[in-house]
């Protein structure tokens, strides 16, 4: 996962080069729970699929996702 402050920089830098008036500030807490979510639920990279609330193993890629969705 991106390091807490390794995403204040980039988010530092993206609210200079884009300024939104503060709300990209606001975002934070969101950003944390975020955060939080992918390393409870091991989401190591995106994008990372999820089929029925169940993380699609890396054996199969989102070309496979016709045989599951087909059920």
């Amino acid at each position: 996962m991106i390091g807490i402050w390794l995403r204040k920089k980039i988010t530092r830098h993206f609210a200079e080069k884009y300024p939104m008036n503060g709300e990209l500030q606001q975002q934070n807490e969101k950003i944390e729970m975020m955060d939080r979510w992918c390393k409870n639920v091991d989401v190591q990279f995106t994008p990372t699929f999820f089929v029925n609330a169940f993380q699609l193993p890396d054996a199969y890629s989102i070309d496979d996702l016709k045989y599951f969705l087909a059920e």
